[in-house]
């Protein structure tokens, strides 16, 4: 059976999730809590283990049957390979021999290494409940003890780049072979985890039968039971505490002051009075002003899409003395180089701005060697930093490089590398950086989602715009209280 329908977000099974946790954890501040999820057809779209196992049948017999096939017409389970063979109008005569390969190899270590594909923010989900104190993921799969150990590597192979890792100690498996008994598996993985001293949260499961024996086996009647409507064999029934949704929507999790509890949260771009204010309304610490030479050399506030330059409502006076006055921080974004450097640092000297509130950044060959020493000669304790999308080809080609330029920049002043969060292999990037400690600023971001998925990374800081990341927030804020009445 396959059901793929986008539920409503403001009463999905994420804010469901997520507003159930937040309830557990408020009567239970200190139990050690977890939350279980199933495999396959809930992290795992194994769809791909099914289409990757067939073209490895034509590569081993020659055929071409397969080549054409795209994931979205594989919609049934992975159990269920006879009546998908059918639906491909495969030739009768090619059916048997296809279904033993099928069955030989659907589950061996290659094709679990090879095809493990996560749906969409699933292991950013995971990433959220991991970085909650005194909260663990376990996995709870019918999946036999006997594939444990690629069933390990394959998910933190996948999980590598969003910083979430599975430990053995927290893998529940079957005792048994394939498909035996595994809705009695999976309760009795509960029921370890409440001898271990775990308070189960929720379990998420694609198939309504586990989940339903999940359900009628809880005497606590406190774990809330997820139904993945993914691709599943069971009927589906009503089940008490049960929600059902098939998008792992992010929105839930966004909330300013959770994220600044990991990083610096930045708002860019705040280029208008009405801007300004509403940034000082929130409670996010650090705002960014776009800074540029006006037609006579001078600083003013950079306007995106003027080439009129008419001129800015706001200047950089006026942002930095609303800033000092509420107490917040401020990132001057210098869009032009030269003597404006040395002019910001004359206009920053009349205002009550401390050092370590105040953070300069631009392109390296705007700042130039000159302008960021004299930044850091100036203010030796405030944060330097500079757009370094150009070290990604050096670090994954020439790493020895990467890092002597990386020190040139830090004897220059530079305390902190700016990422565009839109640039392939960003998250890798982000990890190679920080295991040699260089501080790293994701920018770039446009909306809520990207920002919760940047900020899980743990960088120093992420900076998105104003303008678009405040309404986010704030229905995220909205949703919360309506959720705590």
């Amino acid at each position: 059976m396959n059901n793929i329908d986008a539920e409503p977000a403001a009463d999905s099974w994420m804010h469901r999730l997520v507003s159930h946790f937040r309830e557990t954890r408020q009567r239970h501040p200190t139990d050690a809590l977890a939350v279980v999820f199933d495999i396959d057809g809930t992290i795992i779209d194994t769809r791909y283990l099914i289409l990757h196992t067939l073209l490895g049948y034509d590569l081993a017999h020659g055929t071409t049957m397969f080549r054409s096939v795209q994931v979205e017409r594989i919609t049934v389970h992975e159990a269920e390979i006879g009546p998908l063979l059918r639906q491909l109008e495969v030739p009768r005569h090619r059916r048997e021999s296809i279904i033993d390969y099928y069955v030989q190899h659907v589950w061996s270590d290659d094709a679990v290494l090879a095809a493990h594909q996560p749906y969409r923010g699933v292991m950013e989900v995971i990433r959220w409940f991991q970085l909650q104190p005194q909260t663990v993921i376990a996995l709870n799969t019918g999946r036999p003890e006997s594939v444990r150990q690629s069933t390990l590597r394959a998910l933190n192979k996948l999980g590598d780049e969003y910083r979430v890792n599975f430990s053995s100690e927290l893998l529940f498996m079957n005792q048994g072979e394939w498909g035996e008994a595994v809705a009695q598996t999976k309760v009795d993985a509960l029921g370890q985890l409440c001898e271990r001293g775990y308070r189960v949260v929720a379990a998420v499961d694609n198939e309504p039968e586990n989940l339903e024996a999940m359900a009628d086996a809880d005497l606590t009647n406190e774990t809330l039971f997820l139904h993945a409507s993914t691709i599943y064999l069971s009927a589906r029934r009503p089940t008490s505490r049960l929600c059902s949704g098939s998008v792992y929507d992010l929105t839930p999790f966004v909330a300013e002051a959770e994220v600044q509890g990991h990083v610096q949260l930045v708002l860019s771009e705040v280029t208008r009075a009405r801007t300004l204010t509403r940034c000082l309304d929130s409670s996010v610490h650090w705002l960014a002003v776009p800074v540029r030479g006006d037609r006579y050399g001078r600083p003013e506030i950079a306007r995106a899409h003027d080439p009129t330059h008419q001129r800015p409502e706001i200047s950089l006076r006026d942002v930095l003395d609303h800033a000092a006055d509420a107490g917040r921080s401020v990132r001057i974004d210098f869009h032009t180089g030269g003597s404006i450097v040395d002019q910001t640092i004359a206009i920053v000297a009349d205002c009550d701005v401390p050092d370590p509130a105040l953070w300069f950044s631009g392109q390296l060959h705007e700042l130039s060697e000159h302008g960021i020493r004299t930044l850091r000669d100036r203010h030796p304790t405030s944060t330097i930093s500079c757009v370094a999308d150009f070290l990604a080809p050096l670090v994954f080609g020439a790493l020895e490089h990467a890092l002597e330029l990386i020190e040139v920049l830090r004897e220059w002043g530079i305390d902190r590398f700016s990422l565009s969060w839109n640039q392939a292999r960003v998250r890798e990037l982000i990890g190679q950086l920080e295991r040699w400690g260089v501080a790293v600023d994701v920018t770039g971001i446009h909306n809520g989602e990207s920002m919760l998925q940047a900020a899980l990374l743990l960088p120093r800081s992420v900076c998105g715009d104003a303008d678009t990341l405040l309404p986010t927030m704030r229905s995220s804020a909205r949703s919360r209280s309506a959720q705590r009445h």
